[in-house]
């Protein structure tokens, strides 16, 4: 069963009278339920716009969430790695999603213009300004 921002986010927030307890029900006793990236990011974006949440706050509650035993993710370890920097680094989801997958992935570096990806400085960052094909 593949899950939506909208039962993550009952679940998560207990917000609501009838879907939190379904949500939470849903959770503990469906045997596998599939959390992918876009839908963490998803949850992760209005969690903080629309609620106002503490980055440490969101960045705590998906990692339960991950690591619940029926909850599986296409690709924990950036995913987990992504919440690390979008909390420790103040890095926006998206930019700390991209370092993760350079990081994951020996030799790749990222193309952007952002310098907040640099400050990282665990993967390598290519300025499209100063690249030229080999």
């Amino acid at each position: 069963m593949i899950l939506d921002t909208n039962v993550i986010l009952r679940h998560l927030l207990q917000d609501h009278a009838g879907h939190s307890a379904d949500a939470t029900r849903l959770f503990a006793s469906a045997p596998r339920l599939l959390l992918v990236d876009l839908i963490a990011a998803e949850a992760l974006y209005v969690m903080q716009s629309f609620y106002s949440r503490p980055r440490s706050e969101i960045a705590q509650a998906l990692r339960s969430l991950i690591a619940l035993p029926n909850v599986v993710t296409p690709s924990e370890p950036a995913l987990l790695r992504a919440l690390d920097l979008f909390a420790d680094q103040r890095m926006d989801f998206p930019d700390a999603y991209l370092v993760a997958l350079a990081e994951s992935s020996p030799g790749t570096s990222v193309a952007t213009f952002d310098k907040g990806v640099r400050q990282v400085g665990t993967v390598a960052v290519i300025d499209p300004a100063r690249w030229s094909p080999p």
